[in-house]
């Protein structure tokens, strides 16, 4: 042992020990007295290890708790067990997946790597308060990235190798969560669901005018089952492709009120190029051809399209 620091505030503590390569960080909270004569006691609130030939700070909470979350999420993943993903996430992964998804849902979610049985650890990453774990789902490697919250160790995101996604396995699902729900509300004929989950100026074009989800020919949310396939993002818009080039679709996304809403879609019938769909500017055609229903008056749709935007 070679140095030893101690510094004393008012309910606090800090003890540093350094030796070697290594500093240790021991820090205390003091407890509250029972009278004003009682012994000041403290507790260890954290212990963090400083590497100096490395940039790991190892803190032992998330040494000794990262692979327990680990564990728990990547089984609820497997099981697609909603229930305890929402447990063992950091809220901003709760906020822009999992309270928004419900079983529904992973139907369209790309998680096929996650189904490989165990995984094998490969190599833990200590930066303060992010764990990163390198693992073999398979023979897929992902990086698994872990928070200290609240004195919790949950999951906050999952790296994943991929050419026609994200990265981020939090993006990729974010962006694919109103495409579902899209097809969702169409399938279930709910033009309420469909207002909320598009885009301002799509509703504005299109679903303002129609009094009820009409039978479209060709029928979007058919092509919206098809398998995800790939994400783009670039900023505040993103892409998201189903299917393939002869049966699918690519949806348009936009950021409005920090949610991606479905902006517009083409929907791909075959490989030539009058075999794909514009859906908003067909549905716009088809309107004016006076093919649907419409709605008397659309200012009062308007007027709360604008108020949720708000």
């Amino acid at each position: 042992m070679q140095d030893f620091e101690l510094d004393l505030k008012d309910k606090t503590a800090a003890i540093v020990v350094r030796h070697g390569e290594e500093v240790v960080k021991i820090n205390l909270e003091r407890t509250a007295n029972q009278t004003i004569h009682d012994v000041p006691r403290y507790v260890v609130d954290e212990v963090t290890i400083y590497e100096l030939n490395s940039t790991q700070d190892k803190r032992l909470s998330s040494l000794y708790n990262s692979r327990h979350a680990l564990d728990e999420f990547s089984q609820a993943l497997a099981r697609r067990d909603l229930s305890a993903l929402l447990a063992n996430s950091t809220h901003d992964f709760k906020d822009k997946v999992w309270q928004s998804t419900t079983n529904e849902h992973f139907a369209w979610m790309p998680l096929d790597e996650f189904s490989h049985g165990k995984l094998r650890v490969l190599q833990t990453l200590f930066k303060g308060p992010l764990t990163e774990i390198l693992v073999e789902h398979g023979d897929t490697p992902v990086t698994y990235q872990l928070r200290d919250e609240e004195g919790q160790i949950r999951v906050d995101d999952v790296l994943v190798p991929a050419a026609d996604y994200p990265q981020s396995l939090k993006a990729t699902l974010e962006a694919m969560i109103p495409v579902a729900n899209f097809a969702l509300a169409l399938e279930a004929g709910d033009m309420n669901r469909v207002r909320g989950v598009a885009a301002r100026d799509f509703t504005r074009a299109v679903w303002v005018h129609l009094d009820a989800v009409p039978q479209f020919d060709p029928a979007p949310e058919s092509y919206l089952k098809s398998r995800l396939t790939g994400i783009s993002i670039q900023g505040n818009n993103a892409t998201g492709a189903l299917g393939n080039n002869r049966q699918g679709a690519q949806v348009r996304l936009t950021r409005e009120g920090g949610r991606y809403k479905v902006e517009d879609m083409t929907l791909i019938a075959g490989a030539l190029p009058d075999e794909r769909i514009a859906l908003k500017r067909t549905i716009r055609t088809q309107l004016a051809e006076g093919r649907y229903s419409t709605v008397d008056s659309t200012e009062s749709i308007l007027a709360a399209d604008d108020r949720d935007d708000d």
